[in-house]
């Protein structure tokens, strides 16, 4: 079920969720992948009650050593 979908979450299920998709973001950055969609409708709550991290038709690949990104300005 797409986490978007989900309406009248418990607090603590709230919760659970929420570190789940930091976790997930954590994953990700620490293999150095920006998804660069993030949107509710992008999360997807598996049969086991697993938050996925789903769509990474937009995702980059950072290079390995730590990155700074240039300021505009």
């Amino acid at each position: 079920m797409v986490l978007a979908d989900r309406k009248g979450l418990l607090p603590a299920d709230v919760v659970h969720i929420g570190l789940q998709m930091a976790d997930a973001l954590a994953v990700l950055h620490n293999a150095h992948v920006l998804h660069l969609d993030l949107r509710l409708n992008h999360f997807v709550v598996a049969d086991d009650h697993r938050v996925v991290l789903v769509d990474f038709s937009r995702a980059r690949k950072l290079p390995s050593y730590p990155y700074v990104p240039t300021v505009p300005w």
